[in-house]
Protein backbone atom coordinates (compact mmCIF):
# COMPACT_ATOMS: atom_id res chain seq x y z
CA UNK A 1 0.00 0.00 0.00
CA UNK A 2 2.93 2.21 0.81
CA UNK A 3 4.62 1.56 -2.87
CA UNK A 4 1.31 2.50 -4.77
CA UNK A 5 0.42 5.49 -2.50
CA UNK A 6 4.33 6.75 -3.31
CA UNK A 7 3.53 5.74 -7.41
CA UNK A 8 0.68 7.80 -6.89
CA UNK A 9 2.14 10.93 -5.72
CA UNK A 10 4.95 10.07 -7.96
CA UNK A 11 2.32 10.00 -11.02
CA UNK A 12 0.90 13.23 -10.10
CA UNK A 13 4.25 15.07 -9.70
CA UNK A 14 6.15 13.80 -12.99
CA UNK A 15 3.83 16.24 -15.12
CA UNK A 16 4.68 19.35 -12.79
CA UNK A 17 8.56 17.78 -13.43
CA UNK A 18 8.23 17.87 -16.93
CA UNK A 19 6.88 21.36 -16.76
CA UNK A 20 9.89 23.02 -14.90
CA UNK A 21 12.60 20.60 -15.82
CA UNK A 22 11.46 19.56 -19.52
CA UNK A 23 13.42 22.64 -21.30
CA UNK A 24 17.10 20.50 -20.51
CA UNK A 25 17.27 17.19 -22.71
CA UNK A 26 19.27 15.60 -19.22
CA UNK A 27 16.34 16.39 -16.88
CA UNK A 28 13.60 15.31 -19.06
CA UNK A 29 14.98 12.37 -19.51
CA UNK A 30 15.22 11.42 -15.87
CA UNK A 31 11.97 12.43 -15.32
CA UNK A 32 10.64 10.51 -18.41
CA UNK A 33 12.66 7.35 -16.60
CA UNK A 34 11.03 7.87 -13.40
CA UNK A 35 7.68 7.17 -15.18
CA UNK A 36 8.79 3.79 -15.56
CA UNK A 37 7.76 2.68 -11.54
CA UNK A 38 4.19 2.94 -13.13
CA UNK A 39 4.35 -0.58 -15.05
CA UNK A 40 5.07 -2.31 -11.65
CA UNK A 41 1.68 -5.40 -11.26
CA UNK A 42 1.26 -3.68 -8.01
CA UNK A 43 -0.44 -0.60 -9.80
CA UNK A 44 -2.43 -1.63 -12.64
CA UNK A 45 -5.15 0.13 -10.66
CA UNK A 46 -3.39 3.15 -10.48
CA UNK A 47 -3.44 2.79 -14.60
CA UNK A 48 -6.88 2.42 -14.74
CA UNK A 49 -7.44 6.02 -13.86
CA UNK A 50 -7.04 7.17 -17.59
CA UNK A 51 -7.18 10.88 -16.59
CA UNK A 52 -3.79 10.37 -15.05
CA UNK A 53 -2.76 8.02 -17.58
CA UNK A 54 -3.46 10.52 -20.32
CA UNK A 55 -2.24 13.41 -18.88
CA UNK A 56 1.41 11.72 -18.43
CA UNK A 57 1.29 10.53 -22.19
CA UNK A 58 0.57 14.10 -23.04
CA UNK A 59 3.60 15.12 -21.74
CA UNK A 60 5.82 12.50 -23.07
CA UNK A 61 4.07 13.41 -26.39
CA UNK A 62 4.83 17.16 -25.71
CA UNK A 63 8.22 16.15 -24.90
CA UNK A 64 9.04 13.90 -28.10
CA UNK A 65 8.25 16.60 -30.43
CA UNK A 66 10.31 18.96 -28.01
CA UNK A 67 13.52 17.27 -28.22
CA UNK A 68 15.24 16.07 -30.72
CA UNK A 69 18.19 13.19 -29.55
CA UNK A 70 17.79 9.82 -28.03
CA UNK A 71 18.59 11.02 -24.53
CA UNK A 72 15.41 12.12 -24.48
CA UNK A 73 13.58 9.96 -27.11
CA UNK A 74 14.47 6.84 -26.19
CA UNK A 75 12.89 6.81 -22.67
CA UNK A 76 9.80 8.77 -24.12
CA UNK A 77 9.83 5.81 -26.83
CA UNK A 78 9.87 3.11 -24.12
CA UNK A 79 7.15 5.08 -22.01
CA UNK A 80 5.19 4.53 -25.00
CA UNK A 81 5.59 1.05 -25.47
CA UNK A 82 5.12 0.43 -21.79
CA UNK A 83 1.39 2.18 -22.50
CA UNK A 84 1.08 0.01 -25.14
CA UNK A 85 1.30 -2.98 -23.11
CA UNK A 86 -1.48 -1.50 -21.01
CA UNK A 87 -4.60 -3.63 -22.20
CA UNK A 88 -6.61 -1.62 -20.10
CA UNK A 89 -5.20 1.50 -22.06
CA UNK A 90 -5.75 0.68 -25.17
CA UNK A 91 -7.64 2.88 -26.74
CA UNK A 92 -6.66 5.50 -25.25
CA UNK A 93 -3.08 4.69 -25.99
CA UNK A 94 -3.62 4.38 -29.59
CA UNK A 95 -5.51 7.73 -29.62
CA UNK A 96 -2.30 9.43 -28.19
CA UNK A 97 0.25 7.53 -30.07
CA UNK A 98 -2.34 8.73 -33.52
CA UNK A 99 -1.77 12.21 -32.24
CA UNK A 100 1.92 12.13 -32.07
CA UNK A 101 2.21 10.09 -35.44
CA UNK A 102 -0.24 13.19 -36.94
CA UNK A 103 2.42 15.89 -35.21
CA UNK A 104 5.74 14.04 -36.55
CA UNK A 105 4.30 13.73 -40.28
CA UNK A 106 3.21 17.13 -40.87
CA UNK A 107 6.28 18.47 -39.47
CA UNK A 108 7.81 16.58 -41.90
CA UNK A 109 6.05 17.62 -44.96
CA UNK A 110 6.67 21.46 -43.18
CA UNK A 111 10.71 20.52 -43.63
CA UNK A 112 10.77 18.95 -47.05
CA UNK A 113 10.30 20.90 -50.40
CA UNK A 114 9.42 18.67 -52.76
CA UNK A 115 11.44 20.30 -55.61
CA UNK A 116 14.45 19.60 -53.42
CA UNK A 117 14.26 16.39 -51.21
CA UNK A 118 16.97 14.59 -52.87
CA UNK A 119 19.38 17.69 -53.19
CA UNK A 120 22.37 17.97 -51.37
CA UNK A 121 23.32 21.51 -49.84
CA UNK A 122 20.80 23.42 -50.04
CA UNK A 123 19.11 23.86 -47.09
CA UNK A 124 20.58 25.71 -43.88
CA UNK A 125 21.97 24.29 -40.93
CA UNK A 126 19.28 25.17 -38.75
CA UNK A 127 16.78 23.02 -41.61
CA UNK A 128 18.68 20.14 -41.36
CA UNK A 129 19.14 19.43 -37.81
CA UNK A 130 15.61 20.00 -37.62
CA UNK A 131 14.96 17.82 -40.75
CA UNK A 132 17.32 15.31 -38.98
CA UNK A 133 15.67 15.63 -35.95
CA UNK A 134 12.09 14.44 -37.00
CA UNK A 135 12.96 11.88 -39.61
CA UNK A 136 14.75 10.65 -35.69
CA UNK A 137 11.31 10.83 -34.18
CA UNK A 138 9.65 8.69 -36.87
CA UNK A 139 12.20 6.11 -36.11
CA UNK A 140 11.66 5.71 -32.75
CA UNK A 141 8.25 5.91 -33.08
CA UNK A 142 8.23 3.25 -35.66
CA UNK A 143 10.35 1.28 -33.29
CA UNK A 144 7.39 0.77 -30.96
CA UNK A 145 4.00 1.01 -32.96
CA UNK A 146 3.01 0.35 -36.42
CA UNK A 147 3.95 3.24 -39.19
CA UNK A 148 2.40 1.44 -42.41
CA UNK A 149 -1.10 4.31 -41.47
CA UNK A 150 0.82 7.27 -41.16
CA UNK A 151 3.46 6.62 -43.30
CA UNK A 152 1.23 6.32 -46.34
CA UNK A 153 -1.44 8.86 -45.72
CA UNK A 154 -1.82 10.81 -48.63
CA UNK A 155 -2.91 13.96 -46.80
CA UNK A 156 0.90 14.90 -47.14
CA UNK A 157 1.34 13.68 -50.88
CA UNK A 158 3.21 16.18 -53.36
CA UNK A 159 4.84 16.10 -56.93
CA UNK A 160 8.24 17.25 -58.28
CA UNK A 161 7.16 19.17 -61.18
CA UNK A 162 10.66 19.31 -62.39
CA UNK A 163 11.71 15.07 -62.41
CA UNK A 164 7.98 14.42 -62.39
CA UNK A 165 8.14 12.33 -59.12
CA UNK A 166 4.78 11.59 -56.89
CA UNK A 167 5.57 11.26 -53.88
CA UNK A 168 2.46 9.67 -52.61
CA UNK A 169 2.70 9.93 -48.66
CA UNK A 170 5.58 10.06 -45.91
CA UNK A 171 7.66 7.13 -46.77
CA UNK A 172 8.08 8.41 -50.45
CA UNK A 173 9.76 11.36 -49.00
CA UNK A 174 11.78 8.88 -46.32
CA UNK A 175 12.59 6.51 -49.28
CA UNK A 176 14.23 9.55 -51.14
CA UNK A 177 16.34 10.88 -48.61
CA UNK A 178 18.85 8.28 -48.54
CA UNK A 179 19.73 10.46 -52.32
CA UNK A 180 21.21 13.02 -50.01
CA UNK A 181 23.92 11.51 -49.34
CA UNK A 182 25.17 11.55 -52.70
CA UNK A 183 27.30 15.38 -53.35
CA UNK A 184 26.10 17.88 -55.66
CA UNK A 185 27.84 19.45 -58.39
CA UNK A 186 27.44 22.44 -56.67
CA UNK A 187 29.85 24.22 -53.64
CA UNK A 188 30.33 21.85 -51.01
CA UNK A 189 28.67 22.32 -47.61
CA UNK A 190 31.16 22.68 -44.78
CA UNK A 191 32.07 20.13 -42.78
CA UNK A 192 29.16 20.60 -40.01
CA UNK A 193 26.45 20.22 -43.19
CA UNK A 194 28.05 17.63 -44.76
CA UNK A 195 27.49 15.59 -41.72
CA UNK A 196 23.83 16.38 -41.02
CA UNK A 197 23.35 15.46 -44.58
CA UNK A 198 24.62 12.23 -44.25
CA UNK A 199 22.81 12.12 -40.86
CA UNK A 200 19.46 12.29 -42.54
CA UNK A 201 20.61 9.72 -45.68
CA UNK A 202 21.31 7.07 -42.45
CA UNK A 203 18.58 7.70 -40.67
CA UNK A 204 15.66 7.67 -43.37
CA UNK A 205 17.28 4.56 -44.61
CA UNK A 206 16.50 2.69 -41.61
CA UNK A 207 13.28 4.27 -40.71
CA UNK A 208 12.13 3.21 -44.68
CA UNK A 209 13.19 -0.37 -43.46
CA UNK A 210 11.20 -0.06 -40.22
CA UNK A 211 7.99 0.79 -42.57
CA UNK A 212 9.58 -2.26 -45.16
CA UNK A 213 9.42 -4.79 -41.68
CA UNK A 214 5.91 -3.88 -40.74
CA UNK A 215 4.38 -4.39 -44.14
CA UNK A 216 6.28 -7.57 -44.14
CA UNK A 217 4.74 -8.43 -40.81
CA UNK A 218 1.51 -8.01 -42.09
CA UNK A 219 2.10 -9.73 -45.67
CA UNK A 220 3.04 -13.10 -43.31
CA UNK A 221 -0.06 -12.45 -41.23
CA UNK A 222 -2.51 -12.54 -44.26
CA UNK A 223 -0.99 -15.11 -46.30
CA UNK A 224 -1.29 -17.24 -43.17
CA UNK A 225 -4.52 -16.76 -41.99
CA UNK A 226 -6.41 -16.48 -45.35
CA UNK A 227 -6.19 -18.09 -48.24
CA UNK A 228 -7.28 -14.56 -50.24
CA UNK A 229 -3.89 -13.37 -50.99
CA UNK A 230 -2.30 -10.07 -51.14
CA UNK A 231 -4.17 -8.00 -53.85
CA UNK A 232 -1.28 -7.75 -56.93
CA UNK A 233 -1.98 -4.01 -56.66
CA UNK A 234 -0.48 -4.11 -53.00
CA UNK A 235 2.12 -6.09 -53.99
CA UNK A 236 3.23 -3.90 -56.85
CA UNK A 237 2.89 -1.02 -55.04
CA UNK A 238 5.11 -2.52 -52.30
CA UNK A 239 8.06 -4.04 -54.88
CA UNK A 240 8.16 -0.57 -56.43
CA UNK A 241 8.68 1.30 -52.71
CA UNK A 242 11.54 -1.49 -52.26
CA UNK A 243 12.81 -1.20 -55.99
CA UNK A 244 13.11 2.75 -55.36
CA UNK A 245 14.66 2.11 -51.78
CA UNK A 246 17.10 -0.28 -53.20
CA UNK A 247 18.36 1.99 -55.86
CA UNK A 248 18.69 5.17 -54.21
CA UNK A 249 21.20 3.34 -51.87
CA UNK A 250 22.94 1.79 -54.90
CA UNK A 251 23.62 5.21 -56.15
CA UNK A 252 24.20 6.67 -52.77
CA UNK A 253 26.90 3.71 -52.41
CA UNK A 254 28.46 4.47 -56.03
CA UNK A 255 29.06 7.83 -55.25
CA UNK A 256 30.96 7.86 -51.87
CA UNK A 257 34.20 5.89 -50.41
CA UNK A 258 33.59 2.78 -48.85
CA UNK A 259 35.73 3.86 -46.19
CA UNK A 260 32.78 6.03 -45.73
CA UNK A 261 30.78 5.57 -42.35
CA UNK A 262 27.68 6.98 -44.24
CA UNK A 263 28.49 4.03 -46.39
CA UNK A 264 29.18 1.16 -43.60
CA UNK A 265 25.44 2.11 -42.48
CA UNK A 266 23.86 2.22 -45.85
CA UNK A 267 25.07 -1.06 -46.80
CA UNK A 268 24.11 -2.75 -43.66
CA UNK A 269 20.33 -1.10 -43.73
CA UNK A 270 20.07 -2.73 -47.39
CA UNK A 271 21.46 -5.93 -46.04
CA UNK A 272 18.72 -6.04 -43.50
CA UNK A 273 16.10 -5.33 -45.97
CA UNK A 274 17.29 -8.53 -48.51
CA UNK A 275 17.63 -10.32 -45.16
CA UNK A 276 13.77 -8.92 -44.01
CA UNK A 277 12.56 -10.12 -47.08
CA UNK A 278 13.65 -14.23 -47.78
CA UNK A 279 11.90 -14.67 -44.57
CA UNK A 280 8.51 -14.90 -46.96
CA UNK A 281 9.84 -18.16 -48.61
CA UNK A 282 10.00 -19.85 -45.41
CA UNK A 283 6.84 -19.29 -44.27
CA UNK A 284 3.45 -21.45 -44.87
CA UNK A 285 0.82 -19.52 -46.44
CA UNK A 286 -2.74 -21.12 -45.98
CA UNK A 287 -3.71 -23.60 -47.97
CA UNK A 288 -5.54 -22.35 -51.40
CA UNK A 289 -3.20 -18.63 -51.02
CA UNK A 290 -1.22 -17.97 -54.03
CA UNK A 291 1.69 -16.90 -53.68
CA UNK A 292 1.93 -13.79 -55.54
CA UNK A 293 3.74 -12.27 -52.57
CA UNK A 294 7.11 -14.22 -53.39
CA UNK A 295 7.94 -11.60 -55.49
CA UNK A 296 8.69 -9.57 -52.22
CA UNK A 297 11.98 -11.97 -51.56
CA UNK A 298 14.76 -11.38 -54.03
CA UNK A 299 18.55 -12.03 -54.46
CA UNK A 300 20.76 -9.18 -54.40
CA UNK A 301 22.08 -7.98 -57.53
CA UNK A 302 25.76 -9.09 -58.30
CA UNK A 303 26.71 -5.04 -58.60
CA UNK A 304 24.77 -4.32 -55.42
CA UNK A 305 27.10 -7.62 -53.75
CA UNK A 306 30.38 -5.99 -55.44
CA UNK A 307 29.76 -2.50 -53.41
CA UNK A 308 28.55 -4.38 -50.22
CA UNK A 309 32.13 -6.49 -50.59
CA UNK A 310 34.04 -3.59 -51.07
CA UNK A 311 33.02 -1.79 -48.00
CA UNK A 312 33.46 -4.61 -45.95
CA UNK A 313 37.29 -4.98 -47.41
CA UNK A 314 37.41 -1.19 -46.42
CA UNK A 315 35.99 -1.77 -42.81
CA UNK A 316 38.39 -4.86 -42.48
CA UNK A 317 41.17 -2.71 -43.66
CA UNK A 318 40.92 0.52 -41.67
CA UNK A 319 40.68 -2.23 -38.44
CA UNK A 320 43.61 -3.84 -39.39
CA UNK A 321 45.57 -0.70 -39.96
CA UNK A 322 44.37 0.15 -36.53
CA UNK A 323 45.05 -2.39 -34.43
CA UNK A 324 48.68 -3.47 -36.24
CA UNK A 325 47.08 -6.57 -38.13
CA UNK A 326 48.83 -8.03 -40.84
CA UNK A 327 46.32 -8.90 -43.67
CA UNK A 328 46.80 -12.02 -45.63
CA UNK A 329 48.50 -11.11 -48.94
CA UNK A 330 46.64 -11.34 -51.76
CA UNK A 331 46.61 -9.50 -55.33
CA UNK A 332 44.83 -6.02 -54.88
CA UNK A 333 41.10 -6.33 -55.26
CA UNK A 334 39.25 -4.19 -57.22
CA UNK A 335 36.98 -3.26 -54.74
CA UNK A 336 39.73 -2.89 -52.28
CA UNK A 337 41.26 0.28 -54.03
CA UNK A 338 40.78 3.37 -52.48
CA UNK A 339 38.94 1.86 -50.01
CA UNK A 340 40.90 3.93 -47.33
CA UNK A 341 41.05 7.45 -49.01
CA UNK A 342 39.39 10.09 -46.78
CA UNK A 343 38.43 7.48 -44.60
CA UNK A 344 37.35 9.72 -41.44
CA UNK A 345 38.38 7.06 -38.91
CA UNK A 346 41.77 6.79 -40.28
CA UNK A 347 45.10 7.63 -37.85
CA UNK A 348 48.28 8.53 -39.71
CA UNK A 349 49.67 8.93 -35.96
CA UNK A 350 52.72 5.98 -35.01
CA UNK A 351 52.54 4.87 -31.91
CA UNK A 352 55.91 5.68 -31.28
CA UNK A 353 56.77 8.74 -29.07
CA UNK A 354 59.17 11.23 -29.85
CA UNK A 355 62.79 11.44 -28.20
CA UNK A 356 61.72 13.90 -25.83
CA UNK A 357 58.81 12.59 -24.85
CA UNK A 358 59.92 9.23 -24.27
CA UNK A 359 61.96 11.00 -21.78
CA UNK A 360 59.59 12.75 -19.86
CA UNK A 361 57.05 12.31 -18.15
CA UNK A 362 54.26 11.09 -20.36
CA UNK A 363 52.13 14.55 -21.14
CA UNK A 364 48.45 14.78 -21.31
CA UNK A 365 48.16 15.07 -24.69
CA UNK A 366 49.91 11.88 -25.49
CA UNK A 367 47.93 9.73 -22.99
CA UNK A 368 44.90 11.57 -25.02
CA UNK A 369 46.36 10.42 -28.32
CA UNK A 370 46.77 7.14 -26.72
CA UNK A 371 43.15 6.89 -25.26
CA UNK A 372 41.57 7.95 -29.10
CA UNK A 373 43.68 5.85 -30.64
CA UNK A 374 42.87 2.85 -28.64
CA UNK A 375 38.73 4.21 -28.60
CA UNK A 376 38.87 4.58 -32.59
CA UNK A 377 40.61 0.84 -33.01
CA UNK A 378 37.70 -0.40 -30.94
CA UNK A 379 35.10 1.04 -32.75
CA UNK A 380 36.89 0.01 -35.71
CA UNK A 381 36.54 -3.72 -34.42
CA UNK A 382 32.57 -2.69 -33.57
CA UNK A 383 32.15 -1.16 -37.22
CA UNK A 384 33.97 -4.54 -38.64
CA UNK A 385 31.65 -6.89 -36.72
CA UNK A 386 28.77 -5.00 -37.02
CA UNK A 387 28.89 -5.37 -40.79
CA UNK A 388 30.08 -8.74 -41.06
CA UNK A 389 26.98 -9.26 -38.92
CA UNK A 390 24.63 -8.64 -41.42
CA UNK A 391 26.37 -10.01 -44.18
CA UNK A 392 26.18 -13.40 -42.14
CA UNK A 393 22.03 -12.43 -41.81
CA UNK A 394 21.83 -12.13 -45.11
CA UNK A 395 24.28 -15.11 -46.28
CA UNK A 396 22.12 -17.78 -44.13
CA UNK A 397 18.77 -16.32 -45.91
CA UNK A 398 19.91 -16.83 -49.26
CA UNK A 399 20.14 -13.57 -50.09
CA UNK A 400 23.96 -13.85 -51.46
CA UNK A 401 25.90 -15.60 -53.53
CA UNK A 402 26.85 -17.75 -50.71
CA UNK A 403 30.13 -19.43 -51.53
CA UNK A 404 32.29 -16.82 -52.80
CA UNK A 405 31.43 -13.85 -50.12
CA UNK A 406 31.86 -16.65 -47.60
CA UNK A 407 35.12 -17.50 -49.07
CA UNK A 408 36.15 -13.61 -49.09
CA UNK A 409 35.18 -12.97 -45.40
CA UNK A 410 36.88 -16.05 -44.40
CA UNK A 411 40.00 -14.81 -45.93
CA UNK A 412 41.59 -13.01 -42.93
CA UNK A 413 39.66 -14.90 -40.37
CA UNK A 414 42.34 -15.81 -38.24
CA UNK A 415 44.04 -12.40 -38.14
CA UNK A 416 41.41 -9.83 -37.29
CA UNK A 417 40.64 -11.07 -33.81
CA UNK A 418 38.68 -13.50 -31.59
CA UNK A 419 35.02 -11.08 -31.48
CA UNK A 420 35.63 -11.11 -35.69
CA UNK A 421 36.07 -14.94 -35.72
CA UNK A 422 33.15 -15.49 -33.54
CA UNK A 423 30.85 -13.61 -36.18
CA UNK A 424 32.06 -15.90 -38.75
CA UNK A 425 31.47 -18.85 -36.88
CA UNK A 426 27.97 -18.35 -37.39
CA UNK A 427 28.58 -19.44 -40.90
CA UNK A 428 29.77 -22.82 -39.81
CA UNK A 429 26.18 -24.69 -38.89
CA UNK A 430 27.38 -27.85 -38.73
CA UNK A 431 30.16 -27.11 -36.82
CA UNK A 432 28.02 -25.38 -34.06
CA UNK A 433 25.77 -28.49 -34.17
CA UNK A 434 28.92 -30.62 -33.29
CA UNK A 435 30.18 -28.70 -30.53
CA UNK A 436 26.52 -28.48 -29.11
CA UNK A 437 26.49 -32.50 -29.53
CA UNK A 438 29.71 -32.81 -27.68
CA UNK A 439 28.67 -30.22 -25.10
CA UNK A 440 25.51 -32.17 -24.51
CA UNK A 441 27.62 -35.90 -24.02
CA UNK A 442 30.01 -33.83 -21.74
CA UNK A 443 27.32 -33.07 -19.53
CA UNK A 444 25.42 -36.73 -19.44
CA UNK A 445 29.08 -38.16 -18.84
CA UNK A 446 29.45 -35.92 -15.53
CA UNK A 447 28.26 -39.05 -13.24
CA UNK A 448 30.86 -41.19 -14.65
CA UNK A 449 32.90 -42.68 -11.63
CA UNK A 450 36.68 -40.37 -12.49
CA UNK A 451 34.82 -37.16 -13.06
CA UNK A 452 35.96 -37.53 -16.89
CA UNK A 453 33.08 -39.05 -19.61
CA UNK A 454 34.84 -41.37 -22.14
CA UNK A 455 34.36 -41.22 -25.42
CA UNK A 456 31.29 -42.46 -27.09
CA UNK A 457 31.24 -44.80 -29.58
CA UNK A 458 29.71 -43.54 -32.89
CA UNK A 459 26.01 -44.37 -33.04
CA UNK A 460 23.11 -43.63 -35.60
CA UNK A 461 22.20 -39.41 -35.29
CA UNK A 462 19.02 -38.13 -34.76
CA UNK A 463 16.70 -36.90 -37.15
CA UNK A 464 17.15 -33.54 -35.99
CA UNK A 465 20.69 -33.35 -36.62
CA UNK A 466 20.53 -35.25 -39.89
CA UNK A 467 17.93 -34.10 -41.27
CA UNK A 468 18.77 -30.78 -43.49
CA UNK A 469 16.88 -28.02 -45.07
CA UNK A 470 16.95 -26.33 -48.21
CA UNK A 471 18.94 -23.89 -46.51
CA UNK A 472 21.29 -26.00 -45.09
CA UNK A 473 21.74 -28.09 -48.55
CA UNK A 474 22.54 -24.29 -49.97
CA UNK A 475 25.49 -23.67 -47.47
CA UNK A 476 26.82 -26.75 -46.92
CA UNK A 477 30.32 -26.62 -46.42
CA UNK A 478 32.86 -28.35 -48.86
CA UNK A 479 35.29 -29.54 -46.55
CA UNK A 480 34.96 -32.52 -44.09
CA UNK A 481 33.46 -31.44 -40.88
CA UNK A 482 35.54 -33.90 -38.42
CA UNK A 483 37.08 -31.83 -35.48
CA UNK A 484 40.56 -31.72 -37.11
CA UNK A 485 38.92 -30.05 -40.03
CA UNK A 486 37.69 -27.87 -38.06
CA UNK A 487 40.75 -27.35 -35.82
CA UNK A 488 42.40 -26.54 -38.97
CA UNK A 489 40.05 -24.14 -40.27
CA UNK A 490 40.07 -22.00 -36.93
CA UNK A 491 36.41 -23.18 -35.53
CA UNK A 492 38.14 -25.03 -33.07
CA UNK A 493 40.87 -24.24 -30.36
CA UNK A 494 42.36 -25.92 -27.88
CA UNK A 495 42.59 -25.43 -24.37
CA UNK A 496 40.72 -21.99 -25.46
CA UNK A 497 40.78 -19.49 -22.13
CA UNK A 498 38.52 -16.90 -23.28
CA UNK A 499 34.88 -16.94 -22.83
CA UNK A 500 32.65 -18.08 -25.13
CA UNK A 501 29.24 -17.60 -25.85
CA UNK A 502 26.48 -19.91 -25.21
CA UNK A 503 26.71 -22.64 -27.66
CA UNK A 504 23.16 -24.02 -27.34
CA UNK A 505 21.89 -20.37 -27.49
CA UNK A 506 23.91 -20.27 -30.53
CA UNK A 507 22.97 -23.51 -32.06
CA UNK A 508 19.22 -22.64 -31.47
CA UNK A 509 19.39 -19.40 -33.25
CA UNK A 510 21.12 -21.29 -36.45
CA UNK A 511 18.91 -23.85 -36.32
CA UNK A 512 15.67 -21.34 -36.26
CA UNK A 513 17.58 -19.16 -38.88
CA UNK A 514 17.03 -22.85 -41.39
CA UNK A 515 13.27 -22.78 -40.59
CA UNK A 516 12.67 -19.42 -40.77
CA UNK A 517 14.99 -17.09 -41.81
CA UNK A 518 16.51 -14.42 -40.65
CA UNK A 519 14.42 -11.20 -40.18
CA UNK A 520 18.09 -9.16 -39.12
CA UNK A 521 16.19 -6.76 -36.94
Amino acid sequence: EEQEETARNLANLIPKLLKKFGDTPSTAAAVLRVEAVLSLPALANLRQDSATYGALLDDVRKQFMSHGSDEVLAPASDAILRAKSYGELDDLTEEKVAALWEDVINNLAELLNPETITVRGVASSEELTALSNNILRILRLSSVSNCIVSLEDSSVAAKNDASGVDYQGAIDYIIALPQRSIHSSGPSPDPDEAALEDEIAARAAEAALFYWRWKLKDVIATVTSSNSGIPMDELEALATRRDAYVANIESALESRKPGADISVRLAGHVLDLYSSSMTLKDIRPKPGANDDYTVLAMDMTPELQKQIIAIFAAAEKHYAKLAGKKLEEVGVDEEDEDAMNEDPMSDPESDEEDEDDAAQTQTQASQQRKESKLLNTLLAEQRLCMLTGKIVHALLANALDFDAVRKRLERNKAKLGHNFKEVLAYLDIDGLKKKAKSKASGKAKKPAANGLGTKAKSGPKSNAIVAEDEMEDDIEDPEAEDEEALRRRGLVEDNEREPEPDVDEDVANAEQGEEESVVGD
